[in-house]
């Protein structure tokens, strides 16, 4: 757990700890787990730690689908002074977490790289200890389950049916048809400031989404406070949610979009409008039919 440390003392604090000494031994290995995450070199690797609490237990995670999805929620930043992509920094939380034991069951390719991982029962419930409500898994869930969760900033449906599916196809949620109904009932807080939306499989966003509104007292009112909207893996959406009426949006970020043509959206009629024009930054990445 310490090898990503060279001072002693740290060494020596850990080889102290009354967490040896107890008797029980599940108290002991959560003592232990928890003296692992404190002991995590920083607080991206907690965090991204944390967000892991979205999975099932046990449940076989894909390195690369994993640290996408770190990047899609900002969870990990690029480290300009090593020179580090943010890709690269996120291979090296993930490698920090299963040298820490937090990761486990771990499976490699023929070169050795590590490919996949899971969580156990003791280190999911830390890691769901730690995220404070703020990461949900629901399974087999309806629009009703949502209504009272208020707190929750990541959300992840499973069906229980199909349990040999892929990471991917699972984290979707599209398996039971259900994704635009689940999506409507989701309509976030009138201030919200960022929105990142992940794996959403319906060919077209619900109508919040479409006009980046919500629908209070019979009238849409404007989510003009959004600074960051990241969409990733919809690959099945036609066309961009209206943009051009949040006048704070700074960065939008476009990640495996297959079926999209073109950057701008499209209104009622079907006419297109631009971007926003307080718009800083644009990331693009694998959107193998965008023309224009």
């Amino acid at each position: 757990m310490l090898q990503n440390y060279n001072d002693p003392e740290k060494w020596l604090a850990v080889k102290n700890s009354k967490v040896w000494d107890l008797e029980d031994e599940t108290k002991k290995v959560q003592k232990s787990l928890e003296l692992s995450f404190d002991n995590l070199p920083n607080s991206m690797a907690k965090q991204c730690f944390a967000y892991c609490s979205i999975f099932k237990k046990d449940k076989v995670m894909e390195r690369e689908e994993l640290v996408r999805l770190w990047m899609a929620l900002g969870l990990v930043q690029a480290d300009e002074e090593k020179d580090k992509e943010v890709e690269d920094v996120g291979n090296d939380i993930f490698q920090i977490l299963v040298c820490n034991s937090l990761f486990q069951d771990v499976e490699r390719d023929e070169y050795g790289h590590i490919t996949r991982c899971s969580i156990h029962d003791l280190v999911h419930d830390l890691s769901l200890s730690l995220s404070k409500h703020e990461n949900l898994c629901l399974v087999d869930a309806t629009n009703d389950d949502i209504a009272c969760i208020p707190q929750v900033k990541h959300l992840a449906f499973y069906q229980e049916e199909n349990e040999d599916d892929e990471f991917t196809a699972k984290n979707r949620g599209g398996a039971n048809g259900n994704d635009v109904g689940v999506l409507e009932g989701l309509q976030p807080p009138q201030d919200v400031k960022k929105l990142t939306i992940i794996n959403f499989s319906g060919d077209n966003f619900p109508d919040w989404v479409m006009k980046m509104a919500i629908h209070i007292e019979g009238k849409w009112t404007p989510l003009d406070k959004l600074v960051e909207i990241r969409l990733s893996g919809c690959s099945s959406c036609l066309s961009l949610p209206t943009l051009e009426h949040l006048p704070h949006l700074r960065e939008l970020e476009l990640l495996g979009m297959d079926n999209l043509t073109c950057l701008r959206s499209c209104d009622v009629t079907g006419s297109t409008k631009p971007l926003s024009p307080s718009l800083r930054s644009l990331r693009l990445d694998r959107m193998e039919r965008l023309e224009k």
